[in-house]
């Protein structure tokens, strides 16, 4: 299904499969990873057959994941697994080594004796790394998450090892290092554990922050930095028949989607545009991209947010520029408020003070066509409100909107008190001079719009 003319499509479920389906989504909307399966040749039943069949079909229309679940052994009388679990088969089956090997990483085990100091070291591979999640009030963080999980523990106890040279069991320190950095790093974030009341897994409500870059170790100079472009969600009290659904940043436009089983549409809002981190509560699978060595600058970390702040606000110098000292005069904050999400054809306006009800109607009178087309046909070059409104409007259609003019032109300080919405539709109204036309077009419709538009530059 083709919502909002979003060139991506949708997955039809086979029972209780939504979960498959957002694994799906994510692998196919790996660049790489769909590269290696549609350059696999190989013409028999194996899964990588079915899913270059599937990755195929996505490209123009609703896809069918029959084959996969048959291979997959997923049947509607099976209760689903958790999507940490789908991915890991789906890797596991594959019989091309090049887009499995995407996801693939190497961990090492360090263990250090705390007698005779020997230290021995054991390395598997991994699919994702798990991160424990605390049921608790405070908000968990998947940046403190990783610091934890490299740092050095104490094995004591009765969870000793033994150690050869000392021919017993002793206290030891027990730390992790990777050896290999998979150019895919996915996060398990743990939202489940037992209940022995219950006697059932039980969801754990933290909210988690997501870092938009992400360095893997945090320190050290093998440390690795990564990007976020997809966030798997399970919405539901219980693991094995909650709903899955995904957001995932394309490689096409940059843009975020969403992913729920046939629908498709732009993530609303836009994830990370207002700040390097977000909050998700239903979060439970992170997919983190490389960032290539000579991109690893431009990325920002917890240690460099002035950099990345800089680039985030390189569409707010132009807007700057043209809105004169009093757009910079304001707060970073305030002028944060005038970025927009790429792509979005609409603009918005600066605040003169407390001028968000004046924005507001000017917004109103912008979107109402019949009556921006009457004003553009207004030929005069002089001091009226129509010819202010004109240009106001021309703008609009390019950038963020100084209401500078109109705004003297109203007699409209900053020290104005604000007056609603009707009254200053009227008073604008009144003051239009060559438009009777778009006067009397806006008084009709003016009772019936529901406004949108946001005050302070945000559309």
């Amino acid at each position: 299904m083709d919502h909002y003319g979003c060139r991506y499509k949708g997955l039809m479920e086979q029972g209780s499969t939504c979960h498959l389906n957002s694994v799906l989504q994510v692998l196919f909307m790996t660049k790489e990873f769909r590269e290696a399966v549609e350059r696999n040749n190989s013409d028999d039943e194996s899964l990588d057959f079915h899913l270059k069949n599937l990755f195929t079909d996505l490209k123009q229309q609703t896809g069918d994941t029959k084959h996969i679940t048959e291979k997959l052994g997923i049947t509607s009388e099976r209760k689903q697994c958790d999507a940490a679990e789908c991915l890991q088969n789906i890797l596991r089956s594959l019989t091309d080594s090049v887009a499995s090997q995407l996801f693939k990483g190497v961990i090492m085990r360090k263990n250090k004796c705390s007698k005779c100091t020997k230290e021995t070291g054991t390395s598997e591979q991994f699919w994702s790394l798990p991160l424990e999640l605390v049921d608790s009030f405070q908000d968990y963080s998947v940046a403190d998450g990783i610091i934890k999980y490299f740092s050095e523990s104490n094995v004591s106890g009765q969870d000793q090892l033994f150690c050869v040279d000392c021919n017993s069991k002793s206290d030891s320190t027990d730390k992790l290092e990777i050896q290999h950095h998979p150019e895919v790093l996915t996060l398990e974030l743990k939202r489940y554990k037992f209940n022995y009341i219950l006697k059932e897994d039980a969801k754990i409500t933290c909210m988690v922050q997501i870092p938009m870059f992400l360095q893997i170790p945090s320190t050290g100079d093998q440390s690795q930095r990564y990007e976020v472009y997809a966030c798997v969600e399970l919405f539901g009290d219980r693991k094995r028949n909650g709903i899955y659904t995904v957001n995932i940043k394309s490689q096409d436009d940059d843009k975020w989607y969403h992913f729920n089983g046939i629908s498709v549409r732009p993530s609303w809002p836009q994830p990370f545009q207002r700040s390097e981190e977000e909050k998700n509560k239903n979060a439970c699978l992170l997919f983190y991209r490389k960032i290539p060595a000579p991109n690893i600058k431009e990325a920002s970390t917890s240690g460099d947010v002035e950099t990345e702040k800089t680039a985030k606000n390189e569409m707010d110098v132009e807007t700057k520029e043209q809105s004169g000292s009093e757009a910079a005069t304001q707060e970073p904050d305030e002028q944060d408020k005038t970025s927009l999400i790429p792509g979005f054809k609409y603009k918005g306006l600066l605040n003169q003070g407390s001028t968000c009800y004046l924005n507001s109607v000017l917004q109103v009178l912008f979107m109402t066509r019949e009556f921006r087309e009457a004003v553009e046909r207004y030929n005069n070059e002089d001091d009226s409100p129509d010819f202010h409104l004109k240009s106001l409007f021309m703008d609009l259609k390019k950038n963020t909107g100084d209401t500078k003019h109109i705004t003297k032109k109203l007699d409209i300080t900053s020290g104005t008190l604000k007056i609603s919405f009707m009254l200053t539709s009227y008073w604008f109204a009144r003051g239009l001079n060559g438009c009777f036309f778009a006067t009397l077009c806006f008084l009709r419709r003016s009772f019936f719009l529901t406004l949108h538009c946001g005050a302070h530059g945000e559309v």
